[in-house]
């Protein structure tokens, strides 16, 4: 690819052969770099994006040996070559009009460290609640106290990686941030880049596709996977006392909402081990 994108969209990949062709074509949009490293799949997952890596010069697929979607996504981001990534899980979707908004208000605000959407949940077409009544709300980094981190204690709109579109500087500043788990990095990764960015605008448009799955990691019922769910939680809330510090933010109210949110998700994963 000789031209650099202002956009990289970057999808890890494993076992999706069902998925990835809807995923790839809800992108729609030949002006982006789309970055594809398929983690070590046993299906015809690779087969399907070499064919449309033969078919759009404007698609690169790179493969692995099968580490993880973490290792996968930063594999990819290493190949990006955008000002700007964006997240796209391989069993999701984008809207039609998502890279052409997502450009748009990139122009408008003179390129902001962060911009955040919105998701539904199909097939229900359940919508994530707006993050502000306002279309746009761009807030720098001064109001982040007030604003912006309250959302990572007291609601879940900022756990996904999703729905961000974030400059490479930014993400290549964190490393490889999560990790460590494999159960709530996406949620370790926005901690660490809301905490680096300088900027964020919010939009109130839906413009990602979030396509409920029963065998995912979070729905599974397979106790060794709930165990290990179990060991990232203790491992993904021990950070969240981390920024509370970091933010200047470590009061009685804030650890009581960190509080509450482990018992809701230990009370989860504790009956779906049949042990409460």
């Amino acid at each position: 690819m000789s031209e650099n994108k202002l956009i990289s969209i970057v999808i890890p990949v494993y076992n999706e052969e069902e998925n990835i062709r809807r995923s790839l074509e809800s992108i729609n949009n030949d002006s982006v770099e789309i970055i594809v490293v398929n983690d070590g799949s046993t299906d015809n997952t690779l087969e399907i994006c070499r064919e449309y890596e033969a078919k759009n010069s404007n698609i690169k697929v790179f493969t692995q040996e099968n580490q993880g979607q973490n290792a996968a996504r930063y594999n990819a981001i290493s190949h990006a070559s955008g000002e700007y990534i964006m997240f796209l899980d391989s069993d999701d979707s984008y809207n039609e009009n998502t890279v052409a908004r997502v450009m748009e208000a990139i122009e408008k605000y003179n390129h902001p460290d962060l911009i955040r959407f919105r998701y539904q949940i199909l097939p229900e077409r359940k919508l994530q609640d707006a993050y502000f009544e306002e279309q746009e709300k761009y807030i720098e980094k001064k109001d982040f106290k007030e604003l912006v981190y309250p959302m990572f204690l007291n609601s879940y709109r900022l756990n996904a990686l999703g729905m961000d579109c974030v400059k490479k500087s930014v993400v290549s500043n964190i490393g490889n941030e999560g990790s460590e788990v494999r159960f709530g990095e996406d949620l370790l990764a926005n901690l660490r880049m809301f905490s680096e960015i300088n900027n964020v605008l919010f939009l109130k448009d839906v413009l990602y596709n979030y396509i409920f799955n029963e065998k995912s990691t979070t729905k599974s019922n397979n106790k060794y996977k709930l165990a290990s769910n179990m060991e990232d939680m203790v491992t993904i809330y021990t950070r969240m006392y981390h920024y509370l510090l970091k933010w200047n933010m470590c009061n009685d109210e804030n650890m009581k909402y960190i509080e509450d949110r482990i018992k809701r998700e230990t009370d989860v994963i504790l009956t779906r081990l049949e042990l409460k």
